[in-house]
């Protein structure tokens, strides 16, 4: 059974959150999304509003849910993690480095080569609205991918009707 976490994209002025992991800590230097575990019979937007405000200080508002990913990552031990994945562009208070340095990015300047490999290949369309699913594998020892199979689905209010669809 996988690790049930959740990360968030706190996105303003079209700039991004990312949060450095400390020194000491599993993936340390890895720029991500603030986030983490979600606790026994808490629900995932319930964790990721009370893991951003404990990393960041930031009170998001409405976070909206944009899909999960299952990481298999078998460095130093064999980790299945399932991941909620969340936006937010509005919040309250001002960005604390509680765990880990902050910094904001231009959303068309992400620093990829700093986080998850994965992440290059959905991270901008899921900036963009849409949703992602899928399942991701790493290769022990140095975090190179191995597999990566995503889904990205269009949020379902640009979806067209039934009878707005072009003739075949």
């Amino acid at each position: 059974m996988p690790i049930r976490t959740v990360t968030c994209f706190v996105v303003h002025s079209r700039r991004v959150l990312l949060q450095k992991r400390p020194a000491g800590k599993l993936w340390a230097g890895m720029l991500n999304g603030p986030g983490g575990k979600v606790d026994s019979g808490e629900k995932a937007t319930d964790a990721v509003v009370r893991e951003v405000l404990e990393e960041t200080g930031l009170r998001i508002i409405n976070p909206e849910p944009r899909g999960s990913l299952v990481l298999h990552i078998p460095s130093p031990k064999i980790l299945r993690l399932s991941v909620d994945i969340f936006i937010a562009t509005v919040f309250q208070g001002d960005a604390l480095e509680r765990e880990g340095d902050l910094s904001w990015h231009d959303r068309e300047e992400l620093p990829f080569d700093k986080m998850w490999a994965d992440q290059r290949f959905w991270l901008q369309a899921v900036l963009d609205g849409f949703s992602v699913d899928g399942k991701v594998c790493y290769e022990p020892n140095n975090l190179r991918l191995t597999q990566c199979q995503l889904r990205l689905r269009l949020p379902a209010a640009a979806l067209p009707l039934r009878g707005d669809l072009p003739p075949v």
